[in-house]
């Protein structure tokens, strides 16, 4: 079973926590705030269990009815189409797998 574990994996692992998770994102965004560094962002959205049954196009008018900025709609929209996924089998990487498009 450690095969299929990735090392960075914390959850639902014995001897991990998941709250080893907030304390990375933490650790990622620490000084996001300085004026020396350039504008950034950093987002997560957590569709997981979604992901496979709502249409891209939906989260895109969710987004738009936010009043959110024309942008940052085309980033998120970029991000979710153009997924890709590598799997790992007995240890070994089989490669990437593209997301098919649901509009």
């Amino acid at each position: 079973m450690t095969d299929a574990i990735e090392p960075n994996q914390s959850a639902f692992v014995k001897g991990r926590l998941l709250v080893e998770n907030v304390l990375l994102a933490s650790e990622l965004v620490n000084g996001y705030h300085k004026s020396s560094i350039s504008t950034r962002c950093a987002i997560k959205f957590d569709i997981a269990k979604a992901f496979d049954t709502v249409k891209w196009s939906f989260i895109v008018k969710v987004l738009q009815a936010m009043n959110l900025p024309c942008m940052f709609i085309n980033w998120i929209h970029i991000c979710i189409s153009t997924a890709s996924f590598s799997v790992a089998v007995n240890g070994g990487i089989g490669g990437l797998l593209y997301k098919c498009q649901r509009y």
